[in-house]
């Protein structure tokens, strides 16, 4: 009897010990669960940070070319959005709080700053020198806290150390960047404009951005799948036989979608006219110059009966070089029918095109003739800048709408290439862009 009650004891501590096992194995599973998941939220908050300081170093360096309240009032916007996402992605790492102050701090004065700046303009005075200087030192700076956080992912990815067990390494290298100083009237500058006007604006949000149709397919017949086969056929240089219909795409641009070994071809069904290419292959050297591949891309758009395309800039890089090109009408540069071409920098052979910027945009256009010189509306341009170039362009707003527009091309005293869009009707800067030139072509931010 003691002999069975051994044994029924034995057995119970047996199960509570495999009970116990299964709890444990299942706690820590879960434990390693959570801490992956807080893994992934640092992750994507380091990420998110550098994204918006990268967002605010550029919107920076803009707006001290920024001669107008209007063009400053919009970067002094986008300066606020992007620190107030900045404060809440450090927020999310685990930073502590006294290394972080100053970080944080700079990063709210950044959108005051620039609304006050921006709010000086409007009552018709200038911005002084050591304001725009304070600018650019702004610019400096969110460049050199994104470079430091850069660094720091790197160094983690390197070594294999989770941003979660990482804290006082990192914290370390922010310590180590200075704040620059500013006047010591900053702070009570910025408190003044603390409260943010509401901003009125044709925005990307609005109902009529999601129910724009492509204005180039307008009125045109549609053609059935066979005579949408022998377009994708006579580009892909196929045979019909091999190539596969993959399916209708059926929003704004409808499309047939065809596919053959490592080509893809979408047809406008309004029209059977080509939407864009693909040809799937990886060159693996560089054998043409530059020159050579922009001279491919432009025989590749005469082709297809795009002849009054402008080239507007280029990127090269992973052996092909992407070119970006402009509808031309009466010498007017129409920057929203925008087709992209890509060669091969190999084989020159046409590895690319898309076409859904020209086919959403391009219509018959009435361009009206500029209520403002060519001359009032280059004293829209800030002193800091030399205008180099001068031509008339049609570029689109936020909210999709175009704006005819003197486009500047121009010199700061540093050498950067910065292009000024002033609006040839009402004398408003639009737009600023910087243009960033590399090896690997050119580029504006």
């Amino acid at each position: 009897m003691k002999k069975r009650k051994a044994v029924r004891i034995a057995s119970f501590a047996l199960a509570l010990l495999v009970v116990l096992g299964v709890l444990a194995a299942n706690g820590a599973q879960a434990a390693q669960g959570y801490r992956q998941q807080l893994e992934y939220t640092y992750q994507r908050a380091m990420n998110e940070l550098t994204e918006e300081l990268q967002t605010m170093e550029t919107a920076l360096k803009k707006s001290a070319y920024a001669a107008g309240s209007e063009m400053m009032e919009r970067l002094a916007m986008e300066l606020a959005t992007s620190s107030a996402a900045a404060k809440a992605a450090i927020e999310a790492l685990p930073f502590s709080d006294n290394r972080m102050e100053r970080v944080t701090r700079f990063l709210s004065q950044v959108g005051d700053y620039a609304l006050a700046l921006s709010s000086k303009l409007a009552a018709g005075e200038e911005l002084s020198d050591e304001e725009n200087d304070n600018l650019g030192t702004m610019a400096q700076y969110a460049g050199q806290l994104r470079d430091t956080f850069e660094q720091a992912q790197t160094t983690l990815h390197q070594n294999r150390v989770h941003i979660g067990e990482a804290e006082a390494a990192i914290s370390n290298l922010v310590s180590q960047t200075e704040l620059p100083s500013f006047d010591d009237g900053l702070d009570e500058l910025a408190e003044t404009f603390s409260a943010y006007p509401e901003l009125l604006y044709d925005g990307p949000f609005s109902d009529h951005v999601n129910q724009k149709e492509a204005a180039f397919i307008q009125g045109k017949a549609e053609v059935n799948n066979a005579e949408a086969l022998d377009v994708a056929a006579r580009h892909m240089g196929y045979q019909r036989q091999y190539i596969t219909q993959t399916g209708i795409t059926e929003n704004t641009l409808p499309t047939y979608n065809f596919a053959c070994v490592d080509k893809t071809v979408r047809v406008a069904v309004n029209g059977g006219e080509l939407v864009s290419y693909e040809h799937n292959m990886t060159p693996q050297d560089t054998l043409l110059f530059v020159e050579e591949a922009l001279q491919k891309a432009e025989d590749y758009l005469r082709g297809l009966g795009m002849e009054q395309m402008q080239e507007s800039y280029y990127v090269v890089g992973g052996n092909t070089c992407t070119v970006n090109y402009a509808w031309v009408e009466d010498g007017v540069v129409c920057y929203p029918d925008l087709v992209k071409v890509t060669v091969s920098m190999e084989t020159g052979e046409i590895l690319g095109y898309n076409a859904t910027g020209y086919f959403m945009n391009h219509t018959e256009r009435t361009i009206p003739s500029p209520k403002i010189t060519k001359e009032e509306a280059a004293e829209k341009v800030s002193d800091r800048l030399q205008v180099r170039k001068t031509q008339l362009a049609i570029i689109p707003s936020p909210g999709l709408y175009e704006r005819l527009c003197y486009e500047f091309t121009c010199k700061a005293e540093d050498g950067q290439e910065v292009l000024v869009y002033v609006n040839a009707e009402t004398g408003v800067t639009e737009q600023i862009y910087l243009v960033l030139k590399s090896d690997g072509g050119v580029l504006a931010q």
